[in-house]
């Protein structure tokens, strides 16, 4: 996926099938969940690369060091979208463009992540993840305090938003999205969109 599709603002084996449950089974969220039924050694591959990718943003400060700004409030059944806009411009399993958090009294926990890929292609064509669940996010103006303004043209944006006066960080266009719960249980599946235990009102 070369095309550039968003517009920045200034800015082998069993063995990994051993090495995941290992993995999964040190990790406090998954203590006593470290069974994945149904999960190919394909799908395991994959959260095992995600993973080491994804390590160091356990701590969000690093998450935010490395370009990732808060991308959305709170969303039930998902937590809150930190996001990098520098990654928005083509599909890598060890470079997610989105991170998803959950919160609990101040503190952030890394619960899974969110790939992306251009409307006008298919969505399984550009992410290569069996079975996982894709919906279209629309056209948006993202503000660095999480706040959005749907318009249809990045030079349509304000450079604060007329509500919060944040400052203006990226638009980008009408996308697919998936998410690969990889830091968390999900009882819907490894893939799926969202999940039934971040359910807490905000």
């Amino acid at each position: 996926m070369s095309k550039r599709f968003f517009t920045p603002i200034g800015i082998r084996g069993g063995g990994i099938l051993l090495l995941l449950a290992f993995l999964l089974g040190g990790c406090s969220s998954f203590r006593g969940r470290s069974s994945m039924p149904g999960v190919s050694q394909e799908a395991a591959r994959q959260v095992y690369e995600i993973r080491l990718a994804t390590e160091k943003y356990r701590d969000i400060e690093k998450a935010q060091a490395d370009g990732y700004f808060r991308f959305t409030g709170y969303i039930p059944n998902m937590g809150y979208q930190f996001a990098n806009p520098k990654l928005f411009s083509g599909f890598n399993l060890r470079q997610p463009p989105i991170l998803i958090y959950d919160e609990r009294d101040g503190r952030y926990e890394l619960t899974g992540v969110i790939f992306i890929a251009p409307i006008d292609k298919s969505p399984g064509s550009v992410l290569p993840f069996k079975g996982a669940e894709f919906m279209k996010h629309p056209m948006k103006c993202h503000y660095r305090d999480g706040t959005n303004l749907n318009l249809e043209k990045a030079e349509q944006c304000p450079q604060e938003h007329p509500l919060t006066q944040s400052a203006l960080v990226f638009w980008h266009p009408d996308l697919w999205m998936m998410s690969a719960w990889v830091w968390y249980p999900n009882p819907n599946g490894l893939f799926s969109l969202y999940n039934p235990l971040l359910n807490f009102a905000r």
